[in-house]
């Protein structure tokens, strides 16, 4: 793809991998040319700037751009090839990026997915909270999970507008107990998380509060 001076670059970006940051065998600004390179090559992998362009981008004179490129490849962050861009013959530059096969990859996928899973995130590390909701104006009510029933409740009623809804039980647990009472309410679903508001569910809401389990009653609501 020809880089012209219409692209907004500023839209752009790369990836750069850990080995060629941690380089210790290049300068900032060599450092600093990789990086572009890997914007230009983001969807192909081969980057066709311009000598001049990339002049440009970086704010240096023309021969630094070529000692810089050579250096790269001298140390195998970068390879250099021609080839055809639209109707112009000129060179590409394609950074090396890390391949990781078989085993390898395995290992890489389950260290990242475990360092993701370890990261804390104080939104998921809220208890999830099953929560009755009744719509009084319908006489219906809505079960269903949530690390933040207060706010749940809020854009429940700016989706429903009108409509008094009351937050009237709350149960510790999560999408296994939700899973678990609307199997036990199956008669009485009307859509989704929304149920007819049954004697049966009445009576179950009564001996939840009677056993102390209703999170409303510790929470002094």
């Amino acid at each position: 793809m020809i880089q012209t001076e219409s692209d907004k670059k500023e839209f752009l970006w790369g990836r750069v991998p850990y080995f060629a940051i941690t380089a210790s065998n290049i300068t900032s600004g060599e450092f600093r040319l990789y990086a572009l390179l890997t914007l230009y090559a983001f969807k192909t992998g081969k980057a066709w700037p311009t000598i001049k362009t990339l002049c440009k981008d970086l704010n240096i004179a023309q021969a630094s751009v070529i000692r810089q490129l050579k250096k790269l490849k001298s140390v195998g962050l970068i390879k250099i090839g021609k080839g055809v861009d639209g109707n112009l013959k000129r060179n590409y530059y394609i950074p090396v990026m890390p391949k990781l096969d078989g085993e390898e990859k395995k290992i890489f996928e389950k260290n990242h997915l475990k360092k993701i899973l370890n990261e804390k995130d104080p939104e998921k590390d809220k208890p999830d909270y099953v929560y009755f909701i009744l719509d009084e104006q319908n006489d219906h009510i809505k079960i269903g999970v949530s690390n933040d029933v207060d706010k749940r409740l809020e854009n429940l009623r700016k989706q429903r507008g009108a409509g008094e809804l009351t937050l009237i039980c709350l149960l510790e647990g999560g999408y296994e107990l939700e899973k678990e009472l609307h199997e036990r309410f199956h008669e009485f679903r009307l859509y989704g998380e929304y149920f007819q508001y049954s004697e049966q569910i009445k009576a179950f809401i009564g001996k939840v509060r009677k056993s102390g389990l209703d999170c409303l009653a510790s929470d002094g609501r």
